[in-house]
């Protein structure tokens, strides 16, 4: 392409799935010059219609710009795209947005680092909705060569802001998959209560404004349990409430479900992690033991 642009407003954002697109728009509204490459070339569409350029190739859209932003679902597909394009790799700045485990961005990054090309990982905790838009809660976690995020931090920003975590690549992805851990798990477990009380003939709507006031609550009793402190310094505090008295709990948790005739194998899971803690002899330890089973790889 004739309008090769290496300069920090100028960047080429390769994949137009709904994160690709809204990150590509937020470019284009603050003026930058924005090459966009999709195998699917009408998702550009609306894109070229605000500004965009289309590149013809991948290789055409690696060659456009020195920075390098990259939306796609995973890191394999990283490869399958950007490789007809190695040769016009050195010296580039590849941002992967995409999700994985924190052992394939190890491998993603040594490969570019291979090819002469530069890299960060990228972990945005928002939806696409969010992107372009500030508020405490919207931030992108990022990883790598310091200096490379140094130089790049102002563009990131216009997504989003930004939180680096270190230079080790793997780092942004680790904090980005232990997050969506939690969200994963606890969206679950509302689910799962949910149906539970939906059972009983209740609606969902009914039992809303119960389960919002349990959760504001939650980070209270996270608080108290001093889970953070005691699970870094490996000591439990069972004096208010044990494992013993709280594996009892769980099991009539998993009762209710079983009259309710809902799935159980969420409070099955729950309860063989209470059970197991139990029987590795922390019976009189708190809530945060727990921690010593779910350290280790499930037997």
């Amino acid at each position: 392409m004739e309008n090769k642009q290496n300069n920090a407003e100028a960047l080429t954002v390769i994949g137009l799935g709904p994160m690709g697109q809204a990150m590509a728009a937020a470019y284009l509204s603050k003026g930058y010059k924005v090459t966009v490459w999709n195998r699917t070339t009408s998702k550009a569409a609306h894109l070229v219609e605000q500004g965009a350029i289309l590149a013809p190739d991948i290789t055409a859209a690696v060659e456009a710009n020195e920075l390098l932003i990259m939306s796609l679902t995973e890191y394999a597909n990283m490869y399958t795209v950007l490789e007809p394009a190695e040769a016009t790799l050195k010296g580039k700045t590849i941002i992967n947005m995409g999700s994985d485990s924190p052992g394939t961005v190890a491998a993603a990054a040594n490969w570019l680092e291979h090819l002469g090309a530069s890299f960060l990982s990228g972990g945005i905790m928002v939806p696409p909705l969010y992107i372009g838009k500030e508020g405490p809660e919207i931030y992108t976690l990022y990883s790598g060569k310091k200096e490379v995020f140094d130089r790049y931090q102002p563009v990131l920003s216009v997504m989003t802001a930004t939180d680096f975590r270190g230079e080790d690549p793997c780092l942004a992805m680790m904090y980005y998959q232990a997050l969506l851990d939690y969200m994963y798990i606890s969206a679950a477990g509302v689910l799962h209560a949910i149906a539970m009380v939906q059972s009983a003939g209740i609606r969902a709507a009914t039992f809303e404004p119960y389960l919002n006031k349990f959760m504001q609550f939650m980070p209270v009793l996270i608080a108290e349990s001093s889970t953070f402190r005691e699970t870094d310094e490996g000591t439990y505090s069972g004096d208010d409430n044990n494992m013993l008295m709280l594996k009892a709990s769980v099991e009539h948790t998993l009762k209710a479900s079983r009259e309710a005739g809902i799935n159980t194998s969420l409070p099955e899971i729950i309860y063989s992690l209470y059970s197991a803690t139990v029987d590795q002899g922390f019976e009189k330890a708190g809530i945060n033991s727990l921690i010593e089973i779910l350290r280790k790889p499930a037997s």
